[in-house]
């Protein structure tokens, strides 16, 4: 029989751990949570990082915020590269309103290599908003270049103007937004709600 190289190995374990992933991320998108919390333990024996994030997911959908707070931590005790388990406990933190615990978590997500910036400095603008630093999160905003993040940025923008007592400059930014889409029922249900329909 032929010997079978360590990366052969490894790159099987990777493969399984990453289907096994895919899979969980399917029950959390259908909110099957339990089923995707057992995938989680599972891959977190296979010392799979995305274990940690779907398993906060999963718990925080089940209302146990706290419980999924102390995964992530675990998780970036062990792996303290793995931006988006930092950014997820960012915004676990900010749900607690842990706002100090939140911008350090984030500050270490935008340390990792391969980091997305967008996305990370999207939730510090949420957690600027949250803080009532309005300002800071329309400038934060405006450095936001990532089209799949756009109505989201906008739904803040719009909240933040409003709170500034921008009301005009708020409805003109929704209007806009509103006409810009064209056909609204195309948009998914999360950006409908960011642009107030």
């Amino acid at each position: 029989m032929k010997d079978v190289k360590n990366t052969e190995v490894v790159s099987f374990h990777n493969l399984k751990s990453k289907k096994l992933a895919d899979t969980a991320y399917a029950y959390l998108d259908k909110g099957e949570y339990e089923q995707a919390l057992e995938i989680s333990r599972q891959l977190e024996e296979m010392r799979y990082t995305a274990a940690f994030e779907i398993g906060a997911i999963a718990l925080d959908s089940l209302g146990e915020t706290a419980t999924a707070v102390d995964l992530l931590e675990r998780g970036v005790g062990l792996a303290d590269n793995v931006w988006i388990n930092w950014q997820l406990l960012g915004n676990l933190y900010s749900d607690l309103g842990e706002f100090q615990k939140a911008k350090a978590a984030y500050k270490n997500a935008l340390d990792c290599v391969g980091v997305i910036d967008d996305s990370v400095n999207l939730n510090i603008s949420i957690l600027y908003f949250r803080n009532k630093n309005y300002n800071k999160a329309l400038a934060l905003l405006s450095t936001i270049k990532d089209e799949d993040l756009a109505y989201c940025c906008i739904d803040i923008k719009v909240a933040s103007l409003s709170c500034l007592n921008k009301i005009d400059e708020a409805a003109s930014l929704a209007d806009r937004t509103i006409k810009s889409c064209g056909d609204i029922s195309e948009l998914s249900e999360r950006d409908r709600d960011a642009i107030g329909r």
